[in-house]
């Protein structure tokens, strides 16, 4: 169930360079409005090749034991266009999430493990690294990196939206001036904020 915590689906060819513009955001990840890890997302070229890097740290003291959760994830996009995208979690060193998406002529296929899905899908052209630095003022769906298909994005409020990702657990999005100001990550489980710097 923990592999669900960290849902801001995000990927790369980490091999892959892009020139271009380099921004980068910074998160802290507070549990019960304590400090408790941080999240750093880089963003690297532009409209042409761009190329996203996320790493994730947390450690927290549960009632029922602690945890260290870490996560790194990739995406490249091509002319607005996913071609490569990777999410990898561990949770007290242990590989919980290993997957990742490539386009492949005229669809995409996702691989975890050993399997293979394909994905009827000709374009994709947003994920949860794309939330993270434009506001989805009129995108009705985003493509999950960890689940491995297009999800809904409904609004909650003034620039606030909400994607709800797997058994009933959800990501809330806030804007400021059109980037991520704040993530809330809500499981049955736990519930963890994430505020930009």
């Amino acid at each position: 169930m923990y592999k669900y915590f960290l849902i801001a689906a995000l990927t790369i060819g980490g091999s892959e360079k892009a020139s271009g513009q380099v921004q980068t955001q910074q998160y802290d990840v507070l549990h019960d409005d304590r400090f408790v890890g941080k999240m750093l997302v880089t963003k690297i070229g532009d409209e042409r090749k761009c190329v996203f890097k996320l790493t994730f740290n947390a450690s927290l003291s549960l009632v029922i034991k602690n945890m260290v959760i870490e996560g790194i994830e990739e995406a490249s996009f091509e002319k607005g266009v996913l071609v490569y995208s990777k999410v990898m979690r561990k949770v007290n060193g242990y590989i919980k999430t290993d997957k990742y998406t490539t386009k492949e002529k005229n669809a995409y296929v996702a691989y975890e493990g050993n399997t293979k899905t394909g994905i009827p899908l000709a374009e994709i052209t947003s994920n949860f690294f794309t939330l993270l630095f434009a506001e989805p003022v009129s995108e009705p769906t985003t493509y999950s990196d960890n689940l491995q298909r297009k999800v809904a994005i409904v609004r909650a409020g003034a620039h606030v939206y909400q994607v709800v990702t797997k058994n009933g657990h959800f990501n809330r999005y806030s804007y400021v001036n059109g980037a991520c100001s704040m993530i809330e990550m809500n499981t049955l489980m736990l519930s963890l904020r994430l505020k930009r710097r």
